[in-house]
């Protein structure tokens, strides 16, 4: 079916491309300490976790407050939510070169999408590397998305593959991606499907203060979390690929129909698009 397959092709690396995903991983690294052992482990869980682990959690965060940057992060933050952005990058800026992992992060942002400083595509990706290379799954997620993108393929997917090691959602949904690209079915699906079951959040963060319109557009609902936002577009990724064999997936349409409904129900426009023409093909077929 031609129609899904140009989904694919457009929408999907629209939604988690480059500055997209830039975007994630700028702003998510808030919740670094948590997804590094994977997004089970996120708010979505709290309810189950123990006290004794509570209290690390929040023992962890605490000392996080206090590492190399974060004073100027969260004031670079502050300016950044009131589109101060050249006094936000100033904070970002000297929070990064003290080694700031979230500031090297949200300076990479300011500077691949020309917020409040000259567009420096190169300064850009060599902030978002430091950060990658201290081992932050995020920023690893991010970096290694903005490698493929330029052709740098093979090193892309070392860092996507690090980042999804450590249990990272965003690592998982784009080397799941980057596997059905190379007709790798199964660990693809793999991939894909341990974001796409994952339940909604309720988890806010300032990452959705920068989601703009041409991304809230896929939306119905225009306030949609990116974390909600990208469990959508996992669902689409394996509706799509169980209804066109992308990646080599072997064709099953209840399969497909289920995770489309999926992201439909999430409010994923291009999801309940696609559902309402294989309706209509399946009423011509009658």
């Amino acid at each position: 079916m031609t129609t899904s397959a140009n989904t694919f092709g457009g929408i999907l690396p629209r939604f988690i491309g480059k500055r997209v995903f830039l975007t994630f991983t700028a702003v998510l690294v808030v919740l670094a300490t948590t997804f590094a052992s994977g997004y089970g482990q996120t708010a979505n869980n709290a309810g189950k976790t123990s006290g004794k682990k509570m209290k690390k959690i929040l023992k962890t965060v605490k000392n996080e407050k206090k590492a190399p940057g974060q004073a100027e992060f969260r004031k670079g933050i502050a300016a950044f939510e009131k589109k101060k952005f050249e006094e936000a990058v100033k904070f970002f800026r000297a929070g990064a070169e003290k080694g700031g992992v979230e500031s090297q992060m949200m300076l990479s942002y300011c500077l691949e999408e020309g917020k409040g400083v000259e567009n420096n595509e190169e300064e850009s990706e060599m902030w978002l590397k430091k950060a990658a290379d201290t081992g932050n799954p995020i920023a690893q997620a991010g970096y290694g998305m903005q490698l493929m993108d330029s052709g740098k393929r093979e090193e892309g997917v070392k860092y996507l593959k690090s980042s999804s090691e450590q249990g990272c959602m965003f690592g998982h949904l784009l080397l799941g991606i980057a596997c059905l690209d190379e007709n790798e079915a199964e660990k693809g699906l793999e991939l894909l499907l341990k974001v796409a079951s994952l339940p909604p959040s309720d988890e806010k963060t300032v990452m959705d203060y920068m989601m703009d319109v041409e991304e809230r557009a896929l939306f119905e609902d225009k306030k949609i979390s990116a974390m909600n936002g990208s469990i959508a577009v996992a669902q689409l990724a394996v509706g799509m690929a169980y209804l066109d064999r992308l990646g080599g997936v072997e064709p099953n349409p209840d399969e497909a129909k289920k995770w489309l409904r999926k992201a439909a129900a999430s409010g994923l426009v291009p999801a309940k698009e696609m559902l309402e023409d294989l309706e209509n093909m399946e009423k011509e077929d009658d």
